[in-house]
Formats: structure tokens, C-alpha cells, sequence
């Protein structure tokens, strides 16, 4: 029973920290909502988005274009912008595939284990072995469709902060106070 209490407990905290992953690339910074907000909307518009929309990471890279003093500066905002983002989104489904395979190895030691030490005793140790195991690969099947999940949401995001750079490069050079 112990080996499976193990098993399982590796299994949670794993299939946790691809969750913890998972939640963190899906969290909404406004990219997708300032991409459709910005089609079409000249320099007024933005700044009155800046002004009503609330704080989030997509209307800061808003403001912050917004202000620069040349073209150049707003496309170097953008630029520093985008790497941020690229580097928060690189490998979002790394993390969750090693929570499944450490899932996964633990709950088959775990069930070896069980298995070697029960082997020539009375008792339920083969039902806990496979207990053991079960729990290990429930958690890494669940992990792995996080794993999926979340590199969908990355790609997602990444298309919508492309048009977010498009749509305020477009913006910045249009922009008449800021010939360089």
C-alpha cells in the first residue's frame, strides 16, 4: 500500500506542476483583444483604448509604442516586446511531457518494486502494484494532454501578439509626429 500511496503521491505533485505550466501559458494578457481592437484604429483610437482598457500586458506595450519619440523607438519596444513573450511561450509543453514521464517512471518503480517485495507472500500486493502503476498512468496521460493543450494556447498567443506587432508597427509609422 505503500508503494502505491508513493506512486500516487509523485503522480499528483507531477501532474501539478505540468497544470501550474499549463495555467501560466494561458493566462490572458490582452494580446488577442488589443489585435482586434487595434484593426483598423488610427492614433486617437489606440490612445483612447490605453485610456479605457484596463492594465494588462498588451495595452503597457500599447502605451509604452505609444510614447516613444521615434519609429525606431516604438519597433525596438515592440522587438523587446516579442522576445519577452517568445521566451515565456518557448517550449510550453516542454515542462508537462517531463511531469508525465517522471509520473510515469515513479509509479513503475513504485509497482517493481511492490511486486519484488511481495513476490512469494499471501496479500493483495500484485493489486497494489497495478494500483500503483494505474495511478502513475493516469497522471501522465493527463499530463500529456496538458502538454498538448498548451502549446495550442502558445501557438494561439503567438499569433495574436504578431498581429498586435504588426498592428503597432503599422500604427508608429503612420504616425506623423514621428518622422525619423
Amino acid at each position: 500500500m505503500l508503494y502505491a500511496l508513493a506512486a500516487w503521491l509523485l503522480a499528483a505533485v507531477s501532474w501539478g506542476v505540468g497544470a501550474a505550466r499549463y495555467r501560466r501559458v494561458s493566462s490572458d494578457d490582452g494580446a488577442a483583444a488589443l489585435a482586434a481592437a487595434l484593426r483598423g484604429a488610427g492614433g486617437r483610437a489606440a490612445r483612447a483604448l490605453v485610456e479605457r482598457e484596463p492594465r494588462t500586458r498588451a495595452t503597457a506595450l500599447l502605451r509604452e509604442v505609444l510614447d516613444a519619440k521615434s519609429h525606431a523607438h516604438a519597433v525596438a519596444a515592440i522587438n523587446e516586446h516579442l522576445a519577452d513573450v517568445a521566451w515565456e511561450l518557448e517550449g510550453a509543453g516542454v515542462l508537462p511531457r517531463a511531469a508525465a514521464r517522471v509520473a510515469l517512471a515513479g509509479a513503475t518503480g513504485a509497482a517493481v518494486a511492490r511486486i519484488a517485495t511481495g513476490l512469494g507472500t499471501d496479500g493483495p500486493w500484485l493489486g497494489w502494484a497495478a494500483a500503483a502503476f494505474g495511478g502513475g498512468l493516469v497522471a501522465a496521460m493527463g499530463s500529456l494532454g496538458l502538454a498538448r493543450r498548451a502549446e495550442r494556447v502558445a501557438r494561439e498567443r503567438r499569433d495574436a501578439w504578431n498581429r498586435v506587432a504588426s498592428a503597432l508597427g503599422r500604427l508608429g509609422a503612420e504616425s506623423p509626429e514621428r518622422a525619423s
